[in-house]
């Protein structure tokens, strides 16, 4: 049986390994993330479990302790950006509650749709103060704690599934996306434009979620920059920066697939 060392071993063999591939300067960036010590599978059965320019407006990342609850945390990410946005204030808001109170989320697995139809029928979510994450599912104790006086969002829609559709978006408010993530790149990246090579090509199918929070571009390389919720170790201080305009069908790892966008009136 293999040990932590060993693993380690084996996961420094191929992040090296897979660096001197590299074919420019800003393509993937591999290193020592804080998946470091995991087998590829222990990593996809441990943290893949989710069903099927705006920096200044999301709260700095947060280590999620469990990567599977990336469901609560990209949705209230989402909803504290568009928040932000119509408010001139950024505040935090409670992904416990989220975790607690949606009946089909855990922290194994979770489905965003349901995570925002939960917030729309409550009418808005308490803030992160009062109601502080555990990363445990709770007893639901909403009707004891007040919602955010700013939080309540009107709807949510799917983007139309294209690289302009998903532009369009963006350009006006952070997105809450979904991506294949069942890859050794993904559980070792550290920077660089992420162009996915290990996914399926053309499929649908993801298994985390995370928030689109702008776009940008290097050498004319054009890449979406996106928020994670697994700590700054990973990534680029939590952020990665994934390939756009690539012609593929859902774009890198079907990006451009499950996008959802939030309508807040006020």
């Amino acid at each position: 049986m293999a040990t932590k060392f060993d693993t380690f071993v084996t996961n420094l063999k191929y992040i090296t390994e897979s660096n001197a591939k590299r074919n420019s300067p800003h393509s993937a960036l591999l290193g020592l993330t804080n998946f470091a010590d995991l087998s590829f599978m222990e990593f996809k059965e441990t943290y893949m479990t989710m069903n099927s320019d705006n920096m200044d407006i999301v709260n700095d990342d947060v280590d999620e302790l469990t990567f599977s609850c990336c469901w609560a945390f990209s949705t209230v990410a989402a909803i504290e950006g568009i928040v932000a946005i119509k408010t001139k204030k950024l505040i935090s808001l409670s992904d416990q509650e989220l975790l607690d109170c949606e009946p089909y989320g855990n922290c194994l697995r979770g489905n965003v749709n349901k995570a925002f139809i939960w917030v729309e029928g409550n009418k808005g979510i308490a803030t992160q103060d009062r109601y502080p994450y555990t990363a445990n599912k709770g007893v639901c104790r909403n009707s004891t704690i007040p919602n955010s006086a700013t939080s309540r969002i009107k709807s949510h829609h799917l983007v139309k599934r294209s690289e302009n559709g998903l532009l369009c978006s963006v350009a006006k408010q952070p997105l809450n996306v979904g991506i294949y993530a069942e890859t050794r790149e993904f559980q070792h990246y550290t920077g660089g434009v992420f162009r996915g090579q290990e996914c399926p090509l053309d499929s649908m199918d993801v298994t985390h979620s995370m928030v689109i929070v702008g776009y940008d571009s290097v050498d004319n390389d054009k890449y979406w920059i996106v928020k994670n919720s697994v700590g700054t170790k990973w990534g680029k201080n939590g952020y990665m920066f994934i390939k756009r305009e690539t012609g593929k069908k859902y774009g890198v790892c079907a990006i451009n697939a499950w996008a959802i966008e939030i309508v807040k009136n006020k």
